[in-house]
């Protein structure tokens, strides 16, 4: 089981909902009024818990995505050998991990409001993008598609580095999860608060 740092992954996860037009309001917002959009996956110890009622702890691998970054052949040598099965037969491309390439709009409020006005008339982002399709694109209102054109256009998506979270919500969501994660680290093995919290202090 892979953890994450769970204030990266819920702001990672914010991003994704903004661009796929789930996201309507600021990150600050999201929180304050929808806090289970972003934060609820990121509610590790609970997940984990009901695993280990179910699966003896002895038969799962924990390993941090940080520390998996930093020190690859490690971690991937210490799973191998959890999971009996010989490094030595491991491709040598088997660590060249692909990264997706994250975009974010130019506007952060005028992409939110975006999502607001077409929350109730339809989300477009998926189309041709399932294994299945429920609609066909031409259903969606002219209007909708319009919007889409046009806002696509003044406020497209490029690549670039995921804009810095505020210093006051990075603060709340480290003491949030620092009290809510309590007692996983001895649950895991893993020093959790050495790795995700002390340096935020």
């Amino acid at each position: 089981i892979c953890l994450r740092n769970p204030v990266a992954r819920a702001y990672s996860q914010y991003w994704h909902m903004l661009r796929t037009g789930r996201a309507m309001f600021s990150f600050e917002d999201t929180i304050r009024f929808t806090p289970d959009y972003v934060l609820q996956r990121s509610m590790y110890l609970e997940q984990v818990q009901r695993f280990t009622a179910s699966i003896s702890r002895s038969k799962i691998f924990f390993f941090v995505l940080e520390d998996f970054l930093a020190r690859k052949e490690q971690v991937a040598s210490n799973l191998l050998c959890f999971l009996g099965l010989d490094e030595a037969k491991m491709p040598s491309d088997a660590l060249e991990t692909h990264a997706n390439s994250a975009t974010f709009p130019r506007h952060v409020e005028l992409y939110a409001w975006k999502n607001r006005v077409l929350r109730t008339v339809g989300n477009t982002h998926y189309f041709g993008k399932l294994p299945f399709q429920t609609a066909d694109r031409k259903s969606v209102p002219w209007f909708v598609r319009g919007i889409e054109k046009i806002h696509s256009k003044f406020n497209p998506l490029s690549p670039r580095n995921t804009p810095p979270m505020k210093d006051s919500t990075k603060e709340f969501l480290v003491s949030f999860f620092r009290t809510e994660l309590r007692g996983l680290s001895a649950i895991v093995g893993i020093d959790l608060e050495g790795l995700w919290f002390t340096h935020e202090r």
